[in-house]
């Protein structure tokens, strides 16, 4: 009996051990997000039909605050150009605000790893921000369209994708190329997240019901970091160390 105690003993304080929470504030490893474009800086917009196009973006039209249509200026005739979502795949443009905004080096040093293979990392060196074409739903109630969405964990997006919904800081029918900077900063109440085919709208006060949606496919995490103990402004971090784990776990099974 006193040997079967022991082992009950012994595993609840393993299982305290392994369901650990993260301390502090909170850290916000995403990207700010830009709604303003440089106009001396040409963006590169790769189409769907393979072409590559450079030039200055000069305008974006918007639907609920989601890019549907930039105006595209060529750098060398001057002629703008109104492209559509449905017809962008990706692109890279450098915001007006040129802050260097990776904030953590040993996630920059690890980017080849835990960024998707198919992003351009040259362009994240040189200060670019990247936007790409997403099918999705605005705010899971409307009917799913192509919209141009900043991905805000570019460095370690290889497994979740978490994108910018600017509606939260911007009332504007346009976003527009103002006088200044406009950023937001800080952890938001709402971001659109991608993961695998699966693309849906977050909110803070779902996170816990969608913890497993999101985190769940991986075991070692759970025990880690149990939903019961999750909170949202942890939320980057989270999805930093499910990258970093997952990462691990299949250099590991190689």
């Amino acid at each position: 009996m006193k040997k079967i105690i022991g082992f009950l003993i012994l595993g609840l304080m393993m299982q305290a051990v392994s369901a650990q929470k993260m301390k502090g504030p909170g850290k916000d490893y995403f990207q700010p997000i830009y709604m303003s474009f440089a106009r001396k800086k040409p963006a590169t917009v790769f189409l769907k039909n393979g072409k590559r196009l450079k030039g200055y973006i000069r305008n974006v039209r918007t639907k609920g605050w989601l890019i549907t249509h930039i105006i595209l200026k060529d750098p060398k005739t001057g002629e703008k150009r109104k492209i559509s979502a449905e017809e962008i795949k990706e692109f890279y443009a450098y915001p007006m605000a040129m802050e260097r905004f990776f904030a953590v080096m040993d996630v920059l040093n690890n980017a080849n790893k835990m960024m998707r293979t198919n992003l351009k990392e040259k362009y994240f060196k040189d200060g670019a921000v990247y936007y790409q074409n997403v099918y999705v739903s605005r705010k899971n109630r409307k009917q799913p369209r192509e919209y141009l969405l900043q991905l805000l964990n570019p460095t370690f997006s290889r497994y979740i994708e978490v994108f910018a919904n600017p509606s939260e800081k911007y009332s504007q029918g346009n976003i527009g190329l103002s006088n200044g900077p406009q950023l937001s900063g800080g952890l938001e109440h709402t971001y659109y997240v991608r993961k695998g085919e699966e693309t849906f709208f977050l909110k803070k006060s779902q996170f816990k019901k969608q913890y497993e949606r999101l985190f769940g496919d991986n075991p070692e995490f759970m025990r880690k970091y149990p939903a019961k103990k999750a909170k949202w402004k942890y939320f980057s971090q989270y999805v930093l160390e499910y990258t970093r784990m997952r990462a691990r776990q299949e250099d590991d099974s190689k």
